[in-house]
C-alpha cells in the first residue's frame, strides 16, 4: 500500500490509488478505511494541499508575488490571462475579488499594504508596482494619491520603528526607497506636502516611536527629501516649506538652540550628514529667484554651514575621491567649479596608448583610468548625477570630436557607472544616443546618431556603440529601440570595418537580449514585425537570420500559433527579409520554427550559395595568377562588389601547396591593398563564400580535417586575414545541412595548434579569467583590459596584416579606441 500511495514512485500510482480508493469508501453502506491507510491517506493528501492553495485564490496573501506575462497586446488578440497580483489602484483591495459573492476570508477583502510592502523591501523595479496597481505613469487622481501616501508613510515609520542595530542594512534600505518614492513624487502618484505632514504626525504621537529611533534616521529622511527637493524647489518652495520646517523642528527638536556635531569628514556618512544644510541652502536660492523673502539657516546647522565655506575655499585641492567634493557638488550642483574639479582629476595630464595601437597606427588618449567610485556616486544627489553625467557626456564629445586625443577611459567609466541607477537612467541615457531632450540646441548640444554618423564622427559614435553594448543594463526599451533602427540603417554606407563590426556585434547582441527576454522588447518590435518590419530588418544575412530565431522565440513564448496568429502575421516582415536578404535556413533550424514561419520560408526563401564553388574558385585563381604582374587591374578586379566573391578562397588556394610543405610565408602586400579597399559588406559576401568553401574541402577530405584547421587558425591569429568572431558567426548561421559546420567551429575553439600551444582563443580565455567580475566595483578594471589588448593584440582595420606582408605597408585607417570590448565578448552573442 505503501508503494500505491507512494507520490513518488514512478507512473504516479498515488493519483489513480487515491481516486479509486475515495470512490470504494464513499459508496452507501461502505465501511470507512483501516486507520493506517487513513493515515497515508491524509498524509498524501496535505502534500497537495500547497499547489491547491497556489492555484485557487485561498492563500494567495501569503504567496509571494511573481512576474505574470500577459500577451494579449503584443500578438494582438482578445485572451486574457488571470493575473493573482492585481491590486484595485483606489481601494488597494484584491481587484479579482471585489465584485465576488463568495465568502472568503476576511484578510482577502482589506487593504494589502502586506503586499506593497514586500514589493517595496524586496526591490521590485517600479515598473512592477505599477502593474500590481494596474496603473501608467500618467494616472495619478486623488484616491491613488491618498493611498499611495498612506502606504509611504507606514512603510517609513516601520524602518524607523525598527530596533535592529544593523546600521548597514538600514542605510541599504533607505537607499533603495529613495528611487521608488522619488519616482512617485515625479509622477504625482503622492503629494509631497501630505508626505511631510502625515510623517509629523506620526512622529508626533506618544510611544509610538523614541527620539533615539528619531536621531538614528533622522539624518536618512532629510537625504531622502533632498533628492526631490532639490531638483523642485523652486516651484514648491511655497507650497512645502511650512510642511517641511514643521517636520525639521520635530527630527531635531532636541539640538534646536544648539549645533549639530561636525561629523568626520574622512566617513561616507558625513555626506547624509550634511543633506539638512542641503536643503536650506536650495531654499535659500529658490526664494532669492522668486523674491519670496529669505530663507533663514538654523541656529543648529551654522557649525557645518561654516564648515562648508572652509571646505570651498580649498576646492582645488581637492580629490575626486574625497567626500567634501561630494558635499560640495550636492550644495553647488548648479555650479560649473565642483564639477570642473573632479573633471580634471577623471582626465589626467598626460597620454596612454588605447587598446588596437601600435607604432605604425597609433591610438592614443588622456591618461587617467581610475573613474569615481560607485560608493561615491551613490552619494551624490539626483539632480547632481544628472548634472555631472550630462557635463561629462558633453566633455567625452567634444575631446571625441579632435580625433587626436580621444576621452580618458576614467570619464568613459564614469560615465557607463552613470547608466545603473534606474531612478535617472532615461534622462541619462537619452543623451547618450543624442535623443533630443529640448527643441532649443543651446540646451542639448549633443549630436543625435544621425548626425553624427552624417558628419562622419567615428570616435564619438564608437563610444556610443560600445556603450549600448558593454554597459547597458536597463533602460527605456523605445530609446534602444530607435538607436538600433538609426545604427541598422547606416551598415550598408560605413566604410569602416572596426565600426560596421562592433555595430554589427551590437545588433546581435540587441536582437537576442531585448527581443527574447523582455516582455516589453516583444511588444515594442512585435507591433514593428507587423506594422513597419523595414525598421527591425537590414541587408545582413546573418542579422535577418538572428531576427527570424528571435521572433520565433518570442512567438513560442506568447504562445502565438495556439492563439490563433497565422501566416498572414509573418508574411510582410518575412517578405522584406527575403527581398533584403537572399538566405535559406537548414531543415534543422527550420523544423524547430512556428508552424506560421516555417510554411512561409519552405515556399519563398531562396539560397544564395554560389553554385560548383570548387570550379569558379579555380578558374578564380588562375585569373589571379595571370593579373599577378598588373597590381591595379588586380585590385579593381578582386575590389568590385559585383565580381564573384571567392578573394579568400584563392587566399586558401594560393597558400595551401606551401602549408603543405610546412612553409610559413607573409603574403603579398597586393592581399593587403586589396582587403583594405574592400567595403564591409563586400568582405561580409566574401566570408560567407569561404565559410561555405571551407565546409565543401573538408566534406570533401575528411582525412584533412585536423591539417585544415591548422591552416585556418595561421590565417586568423598569425596572418589576422580573417577576423576569428564574424567568421564562427558566419559558419554556423550558413545553410549548411552536414554536421561538419559545427565540427569547424569547435575545432577551432578548442584545438591546440601545430607548434604544441595551447587553441588562441582558450588562451584569450584564459586570461580574461583574471578580469575581477565585480567591474562596477574595481576601480583598475580598465588595467585588466589594457593589459589583455597588449597581451593579445586585435586587428581592427586590417592594420596588424600591413605588417606582415612581404612588403610592409603602412596601415591607412586608424583605429577607433576601444574602452570595453575584446574578441571573447564578442563572442557571446554567437
Amino acid at each position: 500500500m505503501n508503494r500505491l500511495l507512494d507520490r513518488e514512485a514512478n507512473l504516479l500510482p498515488a493519483y489513480m490509488s487515491l481516486n479509486d480508493i475515495r470512490r470504494l469508501h464513499t459508496q452507501k453502506d461502505a465501511p470507512p478505511p483501516c486507520w493506517t491507510l487513513s493515515q497515508n491517506i491524509s498524509k498524501l493528501e496535505a502534500s497537495f494541499r500547497p499547489l491547491a492553495a497556489m492555484i485557487t485564490i485561498q492563500a494567495k496573501n501569503s504567496l509571494l508575488p511573481m512576474v505574470r506575462y500577459n500577451h494579449s497586446k503584443i500578438w494582438r488578440h482578445s485572451q486574457k490571462f488571470w493575473n493573482f497580483w492585481y491590486v484595485h489602484p483606489e481601494k488597494f483591495t484584491w481587484e479579482s475579488i471585489d465584485n465576488v459573492k463568495i465568502p472568503f476570508h476576511p484578510s482577502q477583502y482589506e487593504q494589502q499594504y502586506r503586499l506593497l510592502n514586500y514589493v517595496i523591501s524586496h526591490r521590485y523595479s517600479y515598473e512592477m508596482l505599477l502593474t500590481i496597481m494596474s496603473m501608467s505613469t500618467e494616472r495619478s487622481n486623488q484616491p491613488i494619491k491618498n493611498q499611495l501616501g498612506t502606504f509611504v508613510i507606514k512603510y517609513l515609520m516601520e524602518i524607523i520603528t525598527s530596533n535592529s542595530d544593523n546600521d548597514a542594512g538600514r542605510n541599504v534600505i533607505w537607499q533603495h526607497l529613495q528611487v521608488p518614492i522619488i519616482q512617485m513624487l515625479f509622477h504625482k502618484h503622492i503629494n509631497l506636502g501630505d508626505i511631510l505632514k502625515g510623517l509629523r504626525a506620526e512622529l508626533r504621537k506618544k510611544g509610538k516611536v523614541t527620539r533615539e529611533q528619531i536621531v538614528r534616521n533622522r539624518d536618512s529622511i532629510m537625504w531622502l527629501l533632498l533628492q526631490y527637493m532639490s531638483a523642485g524647489m523652486v516651484a514648491m518652495i511655497s507650497e512645502v516649506n511650512t510642511q517641511f520646517m514643521d517636520l525639521f523642528n520635530e527630527l531635531y527638536v532636541d539640538v534646536v538652540f544648539n549645533s549639530l556635531e561636525i561629523p568626520e569628514l574622512t566617513s561616507p556618512d558625513c555626506v547624509q550628514r550634511f543633506a539638512a544644510l542641503c536643503i536650506f541652502m536650495h531654499a535659500q536660492r529658490a526664494a532669492i529667484e522668486k523674491n519670496e523673502g529669505s530663507v533663514q539657516i538654523p541656529r543648529c546647522l551654522m557649525a557645518q554651514q561654516e564648515k562648508l565655506t572652509e571646505i570651498e575655499s580649498h576646492l582645488s585641492v581637492l580629490n575626486f575621491d574625497d567626500y567634501q567634493l561630494v558635499i560640495l557638488i550636492n550644495v553647488f550642483s548648479i555650479l560649473a567649479s565642483p564639477f570642473d574639479r573632479v573633471m580634471a582629476c577623471l582626465t589626467g595630464d598626460s597620454v596612454i596608448e588605447m587598446p588596437g595601437s601600435s607604432p605604425a597606427a597609433p591610438v592614443q588618449a588622456h591618461s587617467a583610468i581610475k573613474p569615481m567610485s560607485v560608493d561615491m556616486l551613490d552619494r551624490i544627489k539626483m539632480q547632481g548625477k544628472i548634472e555631472f553625467s550630462r557635463k561629462i557626456l558633453n566633455l567625452l564629445f567634444q575631446e571625441s570630436r579632435s580625433q587626436e586625443i580621444h576621452p580618458s577611459p576614467a570619464l568613459v567609466y564614469t560615465y557607463t557607472r552613470f547608466l545603473v541607477y534606474t531612478e535617472t537612467e532615461r534622462l541619462i541615457f537619452r543623451p547618450l544616443t543624442g535623443e533630443r531632450m529640448s527643441a532649443n540646441p543651446t540646451t542639448n548640444p549633443l549630436p543625435s546618431l544621425n548626425e553624427c554618423i552624417q558628419s562622419g564622427s567615428l570616435t564619438q559614435l564608437h563610444i556610443t556603440v560600445e556603450i549600448l553594448r558593454y554597459r547597458l543594463h536597463h533602460v527605456d526599451i523605445g530609446s534602444v529601440h530607435q538607436a538600433h533602427s538609426i545604427l541598422l540603417n547606416c551598415l550598408n554606407t560605413m566604410s569602416n570595418f572596426q565600426m560596421v563590426s562592433s555595430i554589427r556585434d551590437l545588433c546581435f547582441h540587441l536582437i537576442q537580449r531585448i527581443f527574447t527576454t523582455n516582455p516589453h522588447g516583444r511588444e515594442l518590435w512585435a507591433i514593428q514585425l507587423c506594422d513597419q518590419p523595414e525598421q527591425i530588418v537590414s541587408d545582413c544575412e546573418e542579422l535577418n537570420k538572428c531576427l527570424i530565431m528571435a521572433v520565433a522565440n518570442g512567438s513560442k513564448v506568447a504562445m502565438a500559433d495556439q492563439a490563433g496568429q497565422s501566416t498572414q502575421n509573418y508574411e510582410e516582415f518575412l517578405a522584406d527579409i527575403l527581398r533584403r536578404s537572399p538566405l535559406i535556413l537548414p531543415f534543422q533550424t527550420l523544423r524547430r520554427l512556428p508552424d506560421s514561419m516555417r510554411i512561409y520560408l519552405e515556399q519563398h526563401q531562396q539560397s544564395n550559395m554560389i553554385p560548383n564553388l570548387a570550379q569558379v574558385v579555380q578558374n578564380e585563381r588562375l585569373n589571379f595568377q595571370n593579373l599577378m604582374q598588373n597590381e591595379a587591374e588586380l585590385i579593381q578586379r578582386f575590389v568590385d562588389p559585383n565580381a564573384t566573391p571567392v578573394f579568400l578562397c584563392i587566399i586558401w588556394k594560393l597558400l595551401e601547396p606551401m602549408w603543405n610543405q610546412h612553409q610559413r610565408t607573409n603574403l603579398p602586400a597586393a592581399f593587403y591593398q586589396i582587403l583594405q579597399q574592400m567595403d564591409p559588406k563586400t568582405f561580409r559576401n566574401q566570408l560567407r563564400t569561404f565559410t561555405d568553401f571551407i565546409v565543401e574541402e573538408i566534406s570533401r577530405n575528411q582525412n584533412e580535417v585536423h591539417k585544415y584547421i591548422q591552416y585556418l587558425l595561421h590565417l586568423i591569429w598569425d596572418q589576422h586575414v580573417i577576423p576569428f568572431d564574424q567568421f564562427i558567426q558566419v559558419l554556423v548561421l550558413r545553410p549548411c545541412e552536414s554536421p561538419d559546420t559545427l565540427i569547424v567551429a569547435q575545432l577551432l575553439m578548442l584545438n591546440d595548434k601545430a607548434d604544441g600551444t595551447d587553441n588562441p582563443f582558450l588562451q584569450r580565455v584564459h586570461f580574461l579569467k583574471t578580469f575581477p567580475i565585480d567591474h562596477f566595483n574595481h576601480e583598475d578594471y580598465f588595467r585588466y583590459h589594457l593589459n589583455y589588448h597588449q597581451q593579445f593584440p586585435e586587428s581592427f582595420n586590417f592594420e596588424i596584416l600591413a605588417t606582415k606582408v612581404q612588403q610592409p605597408q603602412e596601415p591607412s585607417v586608424k583605429p577607433l579606441p576601444v574602452y570595453f570590448g575584446n574578441v571573447c565578448f564578442r563572442m557571446l552573442p554567437v
